[in-house]
């Protein structure tokens, strides 16, 4: 049945199949795969792979997290984000969808229509925008993941950064101070700051390790491809291992691909 009133949230060790729907504001995570035969309606589902019968509705709420692989029929005011690839089989529409290698969009009406697509190597449907030049934003060349990671360390790192200054800062002039003349407790307080210095310099570290290990990945991924079957119209924005552009005429049956700094239109 569905994932529901009759459940409550679901949180297992191992895989789970759900015969029916998960409904909206409800919770499904697993370690293992999850097989929904029915629909995901503005719920959060989060699991190794992630294989839905029918689509996702995320009613911009919720969002599907698959550590590997993600597969529906279609999704809509969704957010999907998946390690390895993610394959839709009818339409993605107004959605925030990422994915680590290939974001596909084939089958039935294969379109993209609105949101936001990332894939890591290559994005391909047969359609992507429409005739009244709905927004479409596309990026490829590097893993989404990976540069996500990146973003939340990189604010970690700064803020982190930023406080051990300032307690340096504050430590130079008590240092000035001598703490046998002051009361017990704002001795301690001092102690306490300068003792504060040293976790704070430890995640530092590991941050600017971390940072250092990210980008080195994040510069392997230089080959991102755009590929449509049939038509991309006006309106929507592509971004190729960084470069620009914005569509401004219909291009058929054709793969965009960046080379000497150029995104360029090869064959299909």
């Amino acid at each position: 049945g569905d994932v529901g009133l009759g459940t409550g949230n679901i949180d297992f060790v191992g895989g789970v199949t759900v015969g029916g729907n998960v409904q909206e504001g409800f919770v499904l995570k697993a370690t293992g795969d999850i097989e929904i035969n029915g629909m995901i309606s503005g719920a959060e589902v989060s699991g190794r792979n992630v294989y839905v019968k029918g689509g996702v509705q995320g009613m911009n709420r919720g969002a599907i997290r698959a550590e590997e692989d993600f597969q529906a029929a279609f999704v809509e005011n969704a957010d999907v984000e998946a390690g390895g690839n993610v394959n839709i089989t009818d339409v993605a529409m107004h959605s925030t969808v990422r994915a680590g290698h290939i974001l596909a969009v084939e089958g039935k009406r294969g379109l993209i229509n609105g949101g936001f697509m990332a894939a890591g190597e290559e994005i391909r449907a047969k359609t992507i925008g429409n005739t009244m030049n709905v927004i479409t934003k596309l990026t490829v060349g590097v893993n989404p993941m990976v540069q996500k990671k990146y973003q939340t360390v990189l604010k970690e790192y700064n803020e982190a950064r930023k406080r051990l200054d300032q307690v340096t800062k504050m430590v130079n002039t008590l240092g000035k101070i001598d703490l046998s003349q002051m009361p017990p407790d704002k001795a301690e307080r001092i102690n306490a700051l300068i003792r504060s210095q040293f976790p704070l310099a430890g995640v530092v570290e590991r941050n600017e390790r971390t940072l250092k290990e990210l980008d080195a990945e994040l510069q392997k991924m230089k080959k991102g491809k755009i590929r449509v079957k049939d038509t991309m119209y006006p309106g929507t924005r592509l971004s190729i291992n960084a470069i620009l552009k914005n569509v401004q005429v219909e291009e058929s049956h054709c793969t965009q691909y960046v080379e000497d700094d150029f995104i360029k239109i090869g064959a299909y």
